[in-house]
């Protein structure tokens, strides 16, 4: 087996013209690959977590930034936790707007049914499902991706003002 780092749009390409036997993508990019290129999905990376939840992004602001703009940083935030809920209560239109951006950017939209499929792998939240973080950073440096002296990621998350926000908004908080 040999391991190709592969940009997703050529994965697809190389997928399609059977010169890639298998890939590890992100959503939608492995729904074009079963629907645009014949592929099969044989493993969902959420069977490996707890809850079936992991991390892909994190909100990340500077100390500097933080200390000197709290204000702006809970607006952020506010506004990160209202849409995040409009986009759970409202898939249709979500998908409506993410495939008008998709089309603004590249200059073509997804077929719907690809993103009809691929919204069925994604969750969306507010939560930083931190602990899957920490998951990762030990298996990346137990394979010799982090160097020779494992990282200190005790401080990574600063939370306190994604829980005020979601306290004052009658939401549960994080951790």
């Amino acid at each position: 087996m040999q391991v190709l780092p592969t940009k997703n749009a050529d994965t697809l390409t190389l997928f399609a013209k059977q010169e890639l036997d298998a890939a590890w993508v992100p959503e939608p990019w492995g729904a074009r690959l079963v629907k645009e290129a014949g592929g099969q999905i044989l493993f969902d990376e959420r069977d490996l977590w707890r809850n079936r939840q992991f991390v892909t992004t994190n909100i990340i602001v500077s100390k500097k930034f933080l200390d000197a703009h709290p204000d702006l940083v809970l607006k952020w935030l506010r506004a990160h936790v209202k849409v995040t809920d409009w986009i759970k209560k409202n898939p249709t239109a979500a998908k409506q707007i993410v495939n008008a951006e998709i089309k603004r950017i590249t200059n073509a939209a997804l077929k719907i049914e690809i993103l009809d499929d691929a919204w069925t792998r994604l969750d969306f939240t507010y939560d930083p499902i931190s602990a899957s973080l920490f998951t990762l950073a030990d298996r990346a440096f137990e394979l010799g991706f982090l160097g020779k002296t494992k990282p200190d990621l005790s401080n990574i998350y600063d939370l306190k003002l994604l829980n005020q926000v979601l306290t004052e908004q009658g939401l549960a908080t994080v951790n």
